[in-house]
C-alpha cells in the first residue's frame, strides 16, 4: 500500500473538500483524485461519497482510522532513523499566526538555518483554532501561539508573558480630552482602562482570534460594551487604521518592538497606553503533540525560541 496515497486520502478526509485538500498538499485536484482512485481500486471499495458533498463511506471511515495510525508509525520511524543517522536533513513544519511570525520568527529562523542548512523548514500561517487542529492531526510539528488550551495531547512550553496596550489615535485623544490631552496622556502612560475610551470607535480582531477573546471576557466581566466599527483578522492592518485615526485597537506588547510600530510612536500619530492589570495578558507558548515523536530538529527549534524570548526580556 502506497504511503502517499494514504497521506492524500487522510488529508481529503480531514478537509472534507477536494479543492481545499489539494491546496493544502500543493497539488492539482486531478492529481489528488487520481491518488484516491488508485487506493479505491487497490482495496476494491469506495472510500468517499461525492454528492451532495464529500463524505467518508463506512469503508472510508475504517480505513481512515487505520491510515492515521499507519502514517504516524511511518513518520515516527522516518524521524527516528534520521536522528540516529545524524544527518541534519529532513523537514520541520511550524505553525504560527499570520502576524505573530513577523515579530517572532526573524529572531529564530536565521540561527536554526545556520545550524541546519539542509533542513527544509515549512511555516504554516493560520488562526489559532486551525493550527491547533493541524498540530493534533500531525500536519505541523510545532505550534507557536497565545493561551494554548490544556489538552492531554499537547505539551506547551511557555516562552513569555505578553501584556496589552491600547493604541489610541491622536485625533481621538484630542476629541475626548481637548486642552487636557497632554495631562491625560501622561496619566495613561502608566496604565489605562478600556472604560476610559469605551464610547469611542474601536477597530478589533475578529472573534476567532485569542486576543479578541480576552477583550470579550473583560467586557463581559465588567459589563461593558464598545463601539466596534471594524473587525478583521490582520492586526497590522488594524494598527495601520489606528495610525490613520479610524479607531482605537488593542495591541500586544511584543509587537511594539517592530520598526514600523516604533516609527509610529516617534511620529506622534498614536499614543500607546498599557492596559491595567485587571485586563490581564496572554501567555505565548510553543507546543508539540506529546503523542508523536519529537525530532532533534524540533527540540533545537524549541530551545532557540526559548532563548530568543529570554534575550528579549533581558534587553527590555
Amino acid at each position: 500500500m502506497n504511503f502517499l496515497n494514504l497521506q492524500y486520502f487522510v488529508m481529503a478526509a480531514d478537509q472534507g473538500n477536494i479543492t481545499h485538500a489539494a491546496e493544502k498538499l500543493n497539488i492539482s485536484q486531478q492529481s489528488l483524485s487520481n491518488h484516491i482512485g488508485n487506493l479505491e481500486k487497490e482495496l476494491n471499495v469506495e472510500l468517499f461519497t461525492r454528492k451532495p458533498s464529500l463524505a467518508l463511506t463506512y469503508a472510508g471511515e475504517q480505513l481512515y482510522r487505520h491510515a492515521v495510525q499507519i502514517l504516524e508509525i511511518h513518520s515516527r520511524i522516518e524521524n527516528e532513523m534520521k536522528d540516529i543517522s545524524k544527518h541534519k536533513n529532513g523537514s520541520l513544519r511550524v505553525g504560527i499566526s499570520y502576524t505573530r511570525g513577523r515579530t517572532f520568527l526573524p529572531d529564530v529562523i536565521p540561527v536554526f538555518k545556520e545550524n541546519n542548512p539542509f533542513m527544509k523548514l515549512s511555516i504554516v500561517e493560520s488562526n489559532s483554532q486551525a493550527l491547533e487542529e493541524d498540530l493534533l492531526k500531525g500536519h505541523i510539528d510545532l505550534y507557536i501561539g497565545t493561551n494554548i488550551p490544556e489538552r492531554p495531547e499537547f505539551t506547551a512550553k511557555k516562552l513569555t508573558q505578553d501584556k496589552f496596550y491600547l493604541v489610541v489615535p491622536k485625533n481621538i485623544m484630542t476629541s475626548v480630552y481637548g486642552d487636557k490631552e497632554t495631562e491625560y496622556a501622561e496619566k495613561f502612560r502608566h496604565q489605562v482602562a478600556l472604560e476610559d475610551f469605551a464610547s469611542q470607535p474601536f477597530v478589533l480582531l475578529s472573534r476567532e482570534n485569542r486576543i479578541r477573546n480576552i477583550v470579550e471576557n473583560y467586557l463581559q466581566e465588567h459589563r461593558l460594551s464598545l463601539d466596534i466599527q471594524i473587525e478583521m483578522e490582520n492586526i497590522e492592518t488594524l494598527f495601520a487604521l489606528a495610525c490613520r485615526g479610524v479607531g482605537i485597537t488593542v495591541y500586544p506588547e511584543t509587537f511594539l518592538r517592530s520598526s514600523v510600530t516604533a516609527h509610529s510612536l516617534e511620529s506622534g500619530q498614536v499614543y500607546f497606553f498599557p492596559l491595567n492589570e485587571r485586563f490581564g495578558g496572554s501567555t505565548l507558548s510553543i507546543a508539540y503533540n506529546s503523542q508523536r515523536y519529537l525530532t532533534t530538529a524540533a527540540k533545537e527549534f524549541i530551545k532557540l525560541a526559548e532563548d530568543a524570548c529570554k534575550d528579549r526580556l533581558e534587553v527590555g
